[in-house]
């Protein structure tokens, strides 16, 4: 008697460290993808709640800008003197914006503490500036110095919080570099 041939059960696969680390890392890859997905964006930390100051602001800024923008750029003025007094002009626009935006800072204390901060910065860019202006007239050709905050000058900080809260026209303006 012959014997029919018996089926052989399939090889049953076998779990191994390194399928158990790749499906670990399949895991861990489609885990970071699905929480970046779905995850709300976080708000930058230096936005202000008053969306309202952010708007007047930009409005004063941008009417700043148009008035400067009829002044002749400093860095293609070629007298030193000449330069001197197109920075001094812009920095009486500028020096006029600030006081305009200190009247309408909020006082909610989150927003007030922030944009005092911003405008001090601005205050001290605008201090630079007339120093340049000094420079200028007793030394003749000079290039300005800005100050620095955090290890930058401290024009980044200022153009930062600008931009974080869609004031693009309070930017500090590129007339000078």
């Amino acid at each position: 008697m012959q014997s029919l041939p018996t089926e052989e059960p399939p090889a049953r696969r076998r779990v191994t460290p390194s399928r158990v680390v790749i499906v670990l890392i399949l895991l861990g890859i489609a885990g970071l993808w699905g929480y970046a997905l779905t995850r709300q964006p976080q708000r930058p930390p230096d936005q202000i709640d008053d969306v309202n100051f952010a708007t007047r602001a930009e409005e004063i800024c941008a009417s700043t800008t148009t008035a400067r923008d009829a002044l002749p750029q400093a860095f293609q003025t070629e007298d030193p003197a000449e330069r001197a007094r197109v920075v001094e002009d812009s920095n009486a626009a500028l020096a006029a914006m600030l006081n305009e935006l200190r009247a309408i800072v909020p006082a909610a204390e989150r927003d007030h503490r922030m944009l005092s901060e911003w405008l001090d910065d601005w205050d001290t860019y605008l201090g630079d500036r007339t120093n340049y202006v000094g420079r200028l007239r007793d030394e003749g050709d000079t290039r300005i110095y800005v100050a620095e905050k955090d290890g930058r000058q401290i024009t980044v900080a200022i153009d930062r919080f600008a931009e974080v809260n869609d004031m693009a026209s309070c930017r500090t303006p590129k007339d000078i570099s």
